[in-house]
């Protein structure tokens, strides 16, 4: 009973209205209101709109389960990873897009025809669909794109409804590095329920003219594997060489309508297409080269079926790997429009896949012989002649555009190899990939060799950001590396330093203007400042000749040299932090901090004040005066 007398006591001395009272419990509730709106609800909307809008679906889920080991080289410019059920901006899609030099693919449905060479890039369309598609799933299904700019392969990942579960299809696309006559498409099909999974596979194959004919070709090997030979000729005036004919020979693995797989296991189908080609020529001379053609793609067929499948796709990715060993790198710029890794990275790719290239370690030449030219490839790769006469590569937009369809990816490539080539890189070009991307990396740096050094032509005014010039290939194989770093003071500080195995090679540099005396490379950076002449000269020159580099001092006729000052710091804030107003002094920041701290001390106070202050003043008037009086 003591509980519900209790209960009944407050019960009254609620029901007892007094407006002066009340109005002040109003105030402070409609606080406290305020606050939980402004502070707590957002907070825990925005924790649980993430959660729900990522896992609403077990298809994102199961989409999100296979690209998880990709996220970090995403974070670092080497993937690119494209999910269908996000909100992507305008130029944030990139092609998934294969190539090695002899031919490229897009291998998005509504793209994926063979591209051979034309004048410079693989631009020319063949109307042949090697991709063998599965059957839609319907609405329901969820995929993801994947684009290993370092390994030259894109996975599509595509998870779909059955029975209640989310079972995956997983695509493996590349166009072979080591073997440049094939492309290779792996689907992984992964059944999770209690019964088969029936799919439908169906190829588009040739589209063009009917000229094709179609032979069935057996290769002697253990699994005595068929293939289907296409064999013609195409009329060459379409790409503006008239009276030509380019001679096609195409061998593709026999494909089968249905697949079954069964409850709770996977099912792997490799499908080899090889292409080969000739180069434009007359009808008469092309009737002899279309026996010769059939024979080299046999003897690659019978080649590949040779090897396992683990074994070719590592080939294929050590060979992209090399590659990248050289490159160029870039601070993050948060400034509105500024190019970064991401783009620099995917435009490399596509250049380099226009490019055919040749196998540097001795391991890959002995296991398989497809007949590169080497030794022609290395000595052009190790004359660069004047590569690269031009102002930076990085200050041309139109050299940095949106890669999303086939035609985006021609139109660039072709500008780079056409730029380059008139930049003085045509013994790089001419080399293979890797000359192009030893060219690229040149250009982008502004760095120039002469007939006796190599200079670094960039205005001191451009170095407003860190740049990582990685492994630039100089004579005999002697790899360098250039680092540009902004000190504290704003200033930037150049690092010279030669790969750990190129240690007992004797190079030296010298700075702007080469007044001091040269300073001999090794492993260990060295340290360089940037320096600013009248007239401008290059800002460090690196020779292996110690002579040639002690008299360029007396060639180098300039009237002043002076340390190049330190850049503005608002143009240092607008690449941190996105605006000019951004890293004010640490003092400002604090008065901040401070101010809102003495806000919130402010508001705690003046809650607690409307609390208690509303209790003390809440003693009965009549009391009061009844008080007034007592002795």
């Amino acid at each position: 009973m003591a509980i519900f007398d209790t209960i009944d006591i407050y019960l009254r001395r609620f029901k007892r209205f007094d407006k002066y009272y009340s109005g002040r419990r109003l105030l402070l509730l409609i606080i406290i209101i305020l606050v939980i709106i402004l502070y707590v609800i957002p907070l825990v909307f925005n924790k649980l709109w993430t959660k729900s809008a990522n896992f609403a679906d077990h298809n994102i889920e199961c989409v999100e389960r296979h690209i998880k080991p990709y996220e970090n080289e995403e974070n670092i410019f080497d993937t690119k990873i494209w999910k269908s059920y996000e909100i992507h901006e305008n130029g944030n899609h990139l092609l998934p897009y294969v190539g090695n030099g002899k031919f490229a693919i897009g291998v998005q449905n509504s793209e994926n025809s063979f591209y051979i060479k034309g004048k410079r890039a693989l631009d020319l369309n063949l109307p042949f669909h090697p991709i063998v598609d599965i059957d839609s799933f319907g609405a329901d299904s969820r995929h993801a794109e994947i684009i290993h700019f370092k390994d030259g392969i894109v996975n599509r990942i595509t998870c779909f409804d059955y029975l209640r579960k989310s079972a995956s299809i997983k695509h493996t696309f590349y166009a072979h590095r080591l073997i440049p006559t094939l492309f290779i498409q792996e689907i992984r099909i992964t059944n999770p329920t209690d019964v088969p999974l029936i799919v439908k596979l169906n190829r588009k194959g040739w589209t063009g003219n009917s000229n094709m004919k179609v032979q069935s070709m057996v290769v002697p090997n253990k699994a005595h594997k068929e293939y289907s030979l296409l064999v013609g000729q195409l009329d060459a005036s379409q790409w503006g060489r008239s009276n030509k004919v380019i001679a096609v020979v195409i061998a593709y693995s026999q494909l089968l309508e249905t697949i079954e797989v069964d409850s709770h296991s996977s099912k792997t189908i490799l499908m080899q297409t090889f292409i080969n080609y000739t180069t434009p020529s007359s009808l008469s001379q092309i009737a002899a080269k279309v026996p010769d053609l059939k024979v080299s793609v046999r003897e690659n067929v019978k080649k590949v079926l040779e090897l396992s499948s683990t074994a070719i796709e590592r080939y294929h990715i050590n060979m992209w790997n090399q590659l990248w060993n050289s490159g160029f790198g870039i601070s993050y710029s948060k400034a509105p429009n500024a190019l970064n890794g991401d783009v620099i990275n995917a435009t490399l790719y596509y250049v380099l896949s226009q490019k055919n290239t040749f196998p540097v370690h001795s391991e890959l030449v002995n296991v398989i012989d497809f007949g590169h030219p080497l030794s022609h490839n290395k000595e052009l790769l190790y004359s660069p002649d004047h590569c690269y006469t031009g102002h930076s590569t990085l200050l041309a937009s139109t050299l940095w555009s949106k890669l999303d369809t086939i035609s985006d990816i021609n139109r660039i490539a072709s500008l780079w190899l056409l730029t380059l080539e008139k930049q003085g890189c045509h013994n790089l070009i001419n080399s293979g990939a890797q000359g192009v991307m030893q060219a690229m990396v040149l250009s982008m740096a502004s760095l120039q060799f002469t007939k006796n050094h190599l200079e670094f032509n960039s205005h001191p005014n451009e170095l407003h950001r860190n740049y990582y010039i990685r492994r630039v290939v100089y004579g005999n194989e002697t790899l360098i590396n250039i680092t540009v770093a902004l000190q504290d003071n704003n200033k930037a500080q150049i690092f010279v330093s030669l790969e750990a195995k190129n240690a007992n090679k004797h190079f030296y540099a010298c700075d702007g203007g080469c007044l001091d005396a040269p300073i001999g490379l090794s492993y260990i950076p060295k340290e360089f400042p940037v320096k600013l002449t009248e007239p401008m000269t290059a800002i460090l020159y690196i020779t292996p000749d110690e002579q040639h580099i002690k008299d360029l001092k007396h060639t180098i006729h300039v009237k002043e040299i002076i340390e190049a000052p330190a850049h503005e710091h608002e143009v240092i804030a607008v690449h941190r932090f996105g605006t000019s107003y951004g890293g004010l002094p640490t003092i400002f920041w604090v008065l901040i901090v401070f101010l809102i701290v003495i806000f919130h001390v402010f508001l705690a106070k003046l809650i607690y004040n409307e609390y208690f202050g509303a209790s003390a003043s809440s003693v009965p008037y009549e009391r009061l005066r009844q008080n007034r009086y007592a002795m």
